[in-house]
């Protein structure tokens, strides 16, 4: 199928209304589907034997093909090897890589064992590391080289009796390689994997929380969770040559892969962005879909990569992860007029896509409808009441497939899932008449100046129409008497001459408390979470040296 071809049936199918609004909620159509009871290791397993010559994997950089015969083999290996260590319901398994060719393994391993996935940015700092090792007491890890040193010196400073196997390489510990070649033939022939005991229930992943406001929580789905993602939502087609740039400790990382393994989708390895890179990846691979952040989608826009790339292949470009500016959707809506370019919401606390973008969205900026079997509305920031279309509150969702809560912190999961099941997502937003959605900040971003609540998004889209700016990051600096004031960090395009004093003051053309009295910064780049958002965070605490 080509790629207009495959936008004209996508559209036609499309339902000319999928929400209903009621009592100051918006309600998904019903789902027209049951749920998945199948395990996922049963789904994976049943998926490599029947179409064993599959090409699941192509690498861009050196044209290696892996087929669904060669995973099956890696990963039940793999799998035998991890039940030699005893490990199986309740363990922790720790994977910490960047993306690479057998990044897969050890994640399709862990399924098969019925034990707990666990994955971890590989360029996390010792301080952190410390904190997920006390909170977790993983038992296995499977660590890329550059890594592996720091994680295994702060596995002993905290009495960890966790083994490492590495990516690669090293004197001390055993490689992944090595262990898959000790298992026999006889042992893969005769391998079965672990059925969850109540998959409704049990821990199936572990992913932390971002982490751009505060501390990372471990947010547990469970199995049940895992195989029920919405992954038909995505927008990818059977058969579909799909590129990503998440890694494993993202969610969209994992749940891309599994996606890919059961819809037969081909996926185009290739490990770092880069908008000049990227692009010649899309015309030699024909890349069909493609996810990339909206920090991504300004790069691309502001290389003018679609003018320069045959971008033809591309059916679906989806964004999401963070606030997308309006100025790069329309830029990107207009370089790709015979491409989905589909604009969604979702949370690891969600257990992946609440909203997407249709053919009935007519506002570029939205984070689109819901999806099937989901309810939302919006509470009143202080009084906690439900609000009506175009009133701005916090976007609370409620559905089937939700995180279980937070590893081992009772108190956050109450203050994320209330009693009727409602999770608070901590945006800021609303709906509209015509039931899109849209995000305005998280709550705790809003700068609070002279009793004033200031978007930061807001001041962030301003200036991002500059012609100069590629990317733009407003936060809070502390004032003695205003209380808060906006600062900026401001990346430019290069060989811009824009000034500081002039990016200031652009923002009060619109609205005189936008107007950066904090400051402005030129940098090259921002800081980034595990998860590539803005680190809002540390970018804080960045902005109070250039005040203070």
């Amino acid at each position: 199928m080509v790629a207009q071809e495959f936008v004209d049936e996508w559209f036609a199918k499309q339902q000319t209304r999928m929400f209903s609004i009621k009592d100051n909620m918006i309600i998904g159509n019903e789902l027209t589907r049951g749920p998945v009871t199948d395990s996922m290791a049963k789904i994976v397993l049943d998926a490599f034997d029947k179409d064993p010559d599959f090409v699941f994997q192509i690498d861009a950089k050196t044209g290696e093909k892996l087929t669904f015969a060669e995973m099956k083999d890696k990963s039940v290996r793999c799998a035998l090897w991890l039940k030699k260590q005893g490990i199986g319901k309740d363990d922790v398994v720790v994977i910490a890589t960047p993306i690479q060719n057998d990044d897969y393994v050890p994640f399709l391993a862990t399924i098969f064992v019925n034990a707990i996935y666990n994955p971890w940015y590989h360029e996390l700092t010792p301080a952190i590391a410390k904190y997920f090792f006390e909170l977790l007491n993983p038992k296995i890890m499977f660590v890329c080289e550059s890594a592996i040193d720091m994680l295994s010196g702060v596995a002993r400073e905290v009495g960890s009796s966790c083994q490492f196997v590495v990516y690669g390489r090293h004197a001390r510990f055993p490689s992944l390689s090595d262990l898959l070649a000790q298992q026999s033939q006889a042992e893969i022939e005769a391998f079965q994997h672990v059925e969850p005991v109540d998959a409704k229930k049990q821990v199936g992943v572990i992913y932390f929380s971002s982490g751009t406001t505060g501390v990372q929580k471990g947010t547990m789905l469970s199995c049940d969770t895992m195989v029920n993602s919405r992954i038909e939502y995505a927008l990818i087609r059977k058969g579909a040559n799909v590129l990503w740039y998440s890694n494993q400790s993202w969610i969209t990382g994992s749940n891309f892969i599994l996606t890919c393994i059961r819809l037969n989708c081909t996926r185009i390895l290739h490990a770092n962005f880069d908008p000049e890179e990227t692009s010649k990846v899309v015309e030699k691979c024909k890349v069909n879909w493609m996810f990339v952040t909206p920090s991504m989608l300004a790069e691309m826009v502001n290389a003018k990569v679609f003018s320069r790339y045959d971008y033809s292949s591309v059916e679906v470009l989806m964004t999401g992860g963070s606030k997308a500016s309006k100025t790069i959707l329309e830029e990107i809506h207009k370089a790709l007029p015979k491409t989905i370019v589909s604009n969604g919401f979702g949370m690891t606390e969600l257990g992946g896509l609440a909203t997407r973008q249709t053919r009935d969205c007519k506002k570029v900026e939205s984070i689109g409808h819901l999806i099937e079997g989901i309810t939302m509305k919006v509470l009143d920031l202080r009084t906690g009441k439900k609000l009506g279309p175009n009133q701005s509150g916090e976007l609370c969702f409620k559905l089937a497939h939700s995180m279980l809560g937070y590893w081992k912190n009772p108190t956050a999961t109450k203050e994320m899932i209330d009693d009727e099941g409602w999770v608070h997502t901590g945006d800021q937003g609303h709906y509209d008449e015509d039931g899109e959605i849209f995000i305005t900040d998280r709550i705790k971003q809003v700068i609070i100046m002279q009793n004033h609540h200031i978007s930061p998004s807001q001041i962030e889209e301003i200036l991002m129409q500059h012609p100069e700016v590629v990317d733009a990051m407003v936060v809070p600096v502390p004032h003695p008497i205003d209380v808060e004031r906006p600062f900026a960090f401001v990346k430019r395009v290069p060989g811009a001459k824009v000034t500081a004093k002039e990016l200031k003051d652009l923002p009060a053309s619109y609205n005189e408390y936008f107007r950066l009295t904090g400051g402005v910064v030129f940098v090259d780049e921002f800081l980034f979470t595990a998860t590539g958002k803005k680190n809002m965070k540390a970018m804080k605490e960045m902005a109070k040296t250039y005040v203070c």
